[in-house]
């Protein structure tokens, strides 16, 4: 199966304007990519309210409680998000209840499908701070 890499940031913040025009055409791969790039990484940084939700109930009970968790997943061809992890290795955050509850977000996400006979893997950074 054909494997993508997409990296992640919710700090990333794209504006793009797209004509009929230009819908109507076939994209190159490498514009297909960034497009595909582009579509998940707006759909994920939709659910920032779930992912500070869950912050915040820990960040209550632990209030020195912030750093980066970079969760890992694979999206199929139907849009449906499987194997579902926190990188220990790149994230900071390591409190494991937090893991939990953040990953279950994620794990009933509904994001654009991958190509079809293809999966993409996701790797999204998502850095927790206390309001000033």
């Amino acid at each position: 199966m054909k494997n993508k890499i997409l990296i992640l940031s919710l700090i990333f913040n794209l504006t793009a304007c797209v004509t009929n025009q230009e819908l109507d055409k076939q994209p190159p791969k490498e514009e297909k990519a960034e497009q595909d790039q582009t579509a998940v990484r707006k759909e994920v940084s939709s659910h920032q309210k779930e992912f500070k939700s869950c912050f915040d109930v820990f960040h209550k009970v632990h209030p020195d409680l912030y750093g980066k968790m970079v969760v890992a997943f694979q999206i199929s061809e139907k849009g449906e998000v499987s194997n579902a992890e926190v990188d220990d290795r790149t994230s900071t955050l390591k409190d494991t209840e937090l893991h939990s509850c953040i990953l279950n977000k994620v794990k009933v996400m509904r994001l654009p499908a991958a190509p079809k006979g293809s999966y993409m893997t996701v790797r999204y950074p998502i850095q927790f701070q206390a309001a000033p």
